[in-house]
């Protein structure tokens, strides 16, 4: 993945659709917070089809973020396994600080890649972190570069201004809809090319 195109692709896709993106992002941040992250899952799936139709020249109308309650279950799991523990393990003392800052980019990539399998593709929840995790390790240190690099555009409106981070939480989303469109691309090629040269 070039990490410069990609952020580039991430910030120009959030400028020219601001209004809608600011919106959808505020709706699952607020729907997420009330209902403490259980339905998560299937609204930032849902986001992340919003911007990938968008990305694509797609119609694609707000409520998407909405469509996708059928893959509460599956969702939740992975949201289980991508964040419930990791996040015990950060409540650790210095031990969870530096898994934190080293697991928190690769966590946050294999998590939007398989949320974005399971509710794209149908894909079950092992099946989709495995996808998560095969995608990532296509170039780990770049994709590790990129998904740090993400994460502190999408909180620096915290840093800046508490508030702020309304308007730069969006940019998260976005950077990982492109990781998953970008990453689940070349493990289809790979395991194409795989295939070809078995027969």
């Amino acid at each position: 993945m070039d990490v410069g195109k990609a952020l580039q692709k991430t910030i120009d896709l959030y400028l020219k659709n601001f209004g809608m993106f600011f919106l959808a992002g505020l709706m699952v941040a607020i729907v997420s917070i009330v209902t403490i992250g259980i339905l998560a899952g299937p609204l930032i799936g849902g986001f992340i089809i919003l911007i990938l139709k968008i990305e694509r020249g797609e119609q694609a109308p707000i409520n998407e973020i909405f469509t996708h309650f059928d893959k509460f279950i599956p969702t939740l799991l992975i949201g289980i396994i991508c964040i419930i523990v990791p996040m015990i393990i950060g409540m650790i003392p210095i031990i969870g600080l530096i898994f934190g800052i080293i697991a928190g980019p690769v966590i946050s990539i294999i998590y939007a890649i398989a949320i974005a399998q399971t509710v794209d593709k149908g894909v079950e929840p092992i099946e989709a972190l495995k996808k998560g995790y095969q995608g990532f390790m296509q170039e780990p240190v770049i994709n590790w570069l990129y998904g740090l690099i993400i994460g502190v555009m999408s909180s620096i409106g915290a840093i800046a201004c508490g508030f702020g981070i309304v308007f730069t939480l969006p940019l998260g989303t976005i950077g990982m809809a492109i990781a998953y469109q970008e990453l689940s691309l070349k493990t289809e090629d790979a395991s194409t090319s795989g295939t070809s040269t078995e027969l």
